[in-house]
């Protein structure tokens, strides 16, 4: 399994080596629909980041239309069920995600596309149901 950044504004889809309804065929990753099908899709995500989540798959993703950075973990450790999506940044204009685990808890660097600093935000639980206020690691103009 895999995430891919995707240039064009359509919805984050899951596909756990499974059929995809949209495509006609096996899509094992996770990224940005890109609408070859010809199915329809929202202003929803971009600039998508995978990992393994205490124990299960997680994604960090930015809103399209929104700007905020969001983060969303499987229920399950297959991926084949998913929480509520939890806002990380709201408005922050998140820019080319990067998802990892830092003692325990997962993090987000990201760059502000509005301001091009370079942030940071960690959970405060293993599972990222909160997270801390995002911290801005490098604000020297445009950084990214």
């Amino acid at each position: 399994m895999f995430s891919t950044r995707g240039f064009v504004q359509h919805e984050i889809l899951f596909h756990n080596c499974i059929f995809c309804p949209f495509l006609g065929r096996d899509r094992p990753c996770a990224n940005i629909h890109p609408g070859e099908c010809g199915h329809e899709c929202p202003n929803s995500g971009r600039f998508t980041s995978l990992a393994i989540v205490n124990g299960n798959l997680a994604i960090s993703y930015v809103n399209v239309t929104s700007g905020d950075l969001l983060y969303v973990r499987a229920t399950d450790s297959s991926g084949t069920a998913w929480g509520t999506p939890v806002t990380v940044d709201a408005g922050g204009n998140g820019n080319t995600t990067s998802l990892v685990i830092v003692n325990g808890n997962p993090a987000i660097c990201y760059q502000d596309s509005s301001l091009r600093d370079v942030k940071y935000a960690r959970a405060t639980d293993a599972n990222g149901t909160s997270w801390g206020s995002p911290i801005t690691v490098v604000s020297t103009g445009t950084v990214g």
